[in-house]
Protein backbone atom coordinates (compact mmCIF):
# COMPACT_ATOMS: atom_id res chain seq x y z
CA UNK A 1 0.00 0.00 0.00
CA UNK A 2 0.76 3.42 -0.41
CA UNK A 3 3.27 4.69 2.51
CA UNK A 4 1.78 7.29 5.46
CA UNK A 5 2.50 10.98 5.23
CA UNK A 6 2.41 12.50 8.66
CA UNK A 7 2.99 16.44 8.71
CA UNK A 8 4.14 18.60 11.86
CA UNK A 9 2.97 22.30 12.04
CA UNK A 10 6.05 24.66 11.48
CA UNK A 11 7.92 26.31 14.60
CA UNK A 12 8.75 28.73 12.38
CA UNK A 13 5.72 30.43 11.73
CA UNK A 14 4.88 30.64 15.36
CA UNK A 15 5.48 34.21 16.80
CA UNK A 16 6.28 35.35 19.92
CA UNK A 17 4.66 38.21 19.88
CA UNK A 18 0.66 38.26 19.81
CA UNK A 19 0.68 34.16 20.11
CA UNK A 20 -3.09 34.30 20.29
CA UNK A 21 -2.30 34.54 16.44
CA UNK A 22 -0.56 31.30 16.11
CA UNK A 23 -3.86 29.27 17.19
CA UNK A 24 -4.70 30.70 13.49
CA UNK A 25 -1.56 29.69 11.52
CA UNK A 26 -1.95 26.09 13.14
CA UNK A 27 -5.28 25.97 12.28
CA UNK A 28 -4.76 26.74 8.98
CA UNK A 29 -1.29 24.75 8.50
CA UNK A 30 -3.43 21.31 9.80
CA UNK A 31 -5.69 22.37 6.49
CA UNK A 32 -3.15 22.69 3.94
CA UNK A 33 -1.53 19.76 5.86
CA UNK A 34 -5.38 17.66 5.21
CA UNK A 35 -5.83 19.18 1.99
CA UNK A 36 -2.72 18.58 0.59
CA UNK A 37 -3.20 14.57 2.01
CA UNK A 38 -1.67 13.96 5.23
CA UNK A 39 -3.03 11.07 7.28
CA UNK A 40 -2.04 12.36 10.52
CA UNK A 41 -0.86 16.07 12.12
CA UNK A 42 1.05 17.03 15.00
CA UNK A 43 0.00 20.28 15.81
CA UNK A 44 2.19 22.28 17.57
CA UNK A 45 0.45 24.30 20.77
CA UNK A 46 0.33 28.26 19.98
CA UNK A 47 2.62 29.20 22.87
CA UNK A 48 5.88 27.12 21.64
CA UNK A 49 7.96 30.10 20.42
CA UNK A 50 7.98 30.78 24.05
CA UNK A 51 8.80 27.85 25.59
CA UNK A 52 7.46 24.80 27.33
CA UNK A 53 3.33 25.18 26.39
CA UNK A 54 0.55 25.62 28.89
CA UNK A 55 -2.10 22.88 29.18
CA UNK A 56 -4.94 25.17 27.79
CA UNK A 57 -2.54 25.47 24.60
CA UNK A 58 -2.01 21.80 24.30
CA UNK A 59 -5.95 21.54 24.72
CA UNK A 60 -6.71 23.37 21.44
CA UNK A 61 -3.30 22.11 19.65
CA UNK A 62 -5.05 18.54 20.82
CA UNK A 63 -8.19 19.46 19.26
CA UNK A 64 -7.34 21.71 16.01
CA UNK A 65 -7.16 18.47 13.76
CA UNK A 66 -10.63 17.24 15.40
CA UNK A 67 -12.53 20.26 14.90
CA UNK A 68 -11.18 20.31 11.13
CA UNK A 69 -12.37 16.67 10.93
CA UNK A 70 -15.47 16.89 12.57
CA UNK A 71 -17.23 20.13 12.10
CA UNK A 72 -15.45 20.89 9.04
CA UNK A 73 -15.60 17.64 7.76
CA UNK A 74 -12.48 18.28 5.99
CA UNK A 75 -11.68 13.95 5.25
CA UNK A 76 -15.25 13.72 3.32
CA UNK A 77 -13.88 15.94 0.61
CA UNK A 78 -11.82 13.78 -1.68
CA UNK A 79 -9.87 17.00 -3.69
CA UNK A 80 -11.24 20.03 -2.36
CA UNK A 81 -8.53 22.05 -4.27
CA UNK A 82 -9.29 19.97 -7.66
CA UNK A 83 -9.87 22.12 -10.77
CA UNK A 84 -8.85 25.22 -9.01
CA UNK A 85 -6.20 26.50 -12.07
CA UNK A 86 -4.08 28.56 -9.21
CA UNK A 87 -3.54 25.45 -7.22
CA UNK A 88 -2.95 22.86 -9.70
CA UNK A 89 -0.34 26.10 -11.14
CA UNK A 90 1.32 26.19 -7.58
CA UNK A 91 1.15 22.89 -7.34
CA UNK A 92 3.06 21.71 -10.42
CA UNK A 93 5.66 24.75 -9.53
CA UNK A 94 6.54 23.49 -6.36
CA UNK A 95 6.88 19.48 -7.60
CA UNK A 96 9.01 20.67 -10.47
CA UNK A 97 11.35 22.73 -7.91
CA UNK A 98 11.43 20.14 -5.58
CA UNK A 99 12.67 17.28 -7.91
CA UNK A 100 15.46 19.44 -9.76
CA UNK A 101 16.81 19.60 -6.26
CA UNK A 102 16.00 16.14 -5.38
CA UNK A 103 18.39 15.67 -8.71
CA UNK A 104 20.32 18.62 -8.26
CA UNK A 105 21.26 16.49 -4.37
CA UNK A 106 21.51 12.90 -6.57
CA UNK A 107 24.04 13.99 -8.87
CA UNK A 108 26.01 15.44 -6.23
CA UNK A 109 25.93 12.08 -4.42
CA UNK A 110 23.11 12.14 -2.63
CA UNK A 111 21.56 13.59 0.58
CA UNK A 112 24.40 12.49 3.11
CA UNK A 113 26.89 13.72 1.04
CA UNK A 114 24.73 16.86 0.77
CA UNK A 115 24.46 16.68 4.35
CA UNK A 116 28.04 16.16 4.99
CA UNK A 117 29.38 19.15 2.76
CA UNK A 118 27.34 21.77 4.00
CA UNK A 119 25.37 21.87 1.06
CA UNK A 120 22.12 21.59 2.90
CA UNK A 121 22.97 24.24 5.60
CA UNK A 122 24.25 26.59 3.32
CA UNK A 123 20.67 26.55 0.83
CA UNK A 124 18.67 26.27 4.23
CA UNK A 125 20.85 29.34 5.28
CA UNK A 126 20.48 31.64 1.72
CA UNK A 127 16.58 31.17 2.53
CA UNK A 128 16.29 32.15 5.56
CA UNK A 129 18.46 35.32 4.94
CA UNK A 130 16.05 36.51 1.67
CA UNK A 131 13.11 35.83 4.06
CA UNK A 132 15.26 37.94 7.21
CA UNK A 133 15.92 40.71 4.71
CA UNK A 134 12.17 40.82 3.57
CA UNK A 135 10.58 40.54 7.30
CA UNK A 136 12.99 43.70 8.00
CA UNK A 137 11.84 45.42 5.07
CA UNK A 138 8.17 44.80 6.04
CA UNK A 139 8.06 42.97 2.22
CA UNK A 140 6.97 39.91 4.21
CA UNK A 141 4.13 40.87 6.78
CA UNK A 142 3.54 39.14 10.12
CA UNK A 143 0.53 39.39 11.35
CA UNK A 144 0.19 40.69 14.92
CA UNK A 145 4.38 41.38 14.59
CA UNK A 146 4.73 43.70 11.58
CA UNK A 147 1.06 44.34 11.28
CA UNK A 148 -1.74 44.52 13.21
CA UNK A 149 0.60 44.25 16.42
CA UNK A 150 -1.58 45.12 19.83
CA UNK A 151 -0.13 48.30 21.06
CA UNK A 152 0.47 47.78 24.82
CA UNK A 153 0.40 44.34 24.72
CA UNK A 154 1.87 42.21 27.54
CA UNK A 155 4.44 39.35 27.32
CA UNK A 156 3.08 36.00 28.10
CA UNK A 157 5.45 34.12 29.84
CA UNK A 158 6.26 30.21 30.06
CA UNK A 159 8.73 27.95 31.33
CA UNK A 160 12.05 27.96 29.16
CA UNK A 161 12.15 25.17 26.75
CA UNK A 162 15.04 22.42 27.50
CA UNK A 163 17.88 22.87 25.46
CA UNK A 164 17.32 20.10 22.67
CA UNK A 165 15.08 22.73 21.42
CA UNK A 166 18.06 25.55 21.46
CA UNK A 167 19.25 24.98 17.91
CA UNK A 168 15.49 24.68 16.03
CA UNK A 169 14.36 27.67 14.20
CA UNK A 170 11.98 29.48 16.77
CA UNK A 171 9.29 31.95 16.54
CA UNK A 172 9.88 35.30 15.19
Amino acid sequence: GAQRQHAVTSPVMMTRRDPWVNMLRTTLATLGAGVGGADSVTVLPFDHALGLPDAFARRIARNTSTILMEESHLARVIDPAGGSWYVERLTDELAAAAWAFFQETERAGGLPAALRSGTVAERLAATWAVRSAKLARRKEPITGVSEFPMPGERPVEREPAPDAYAGAPGGL
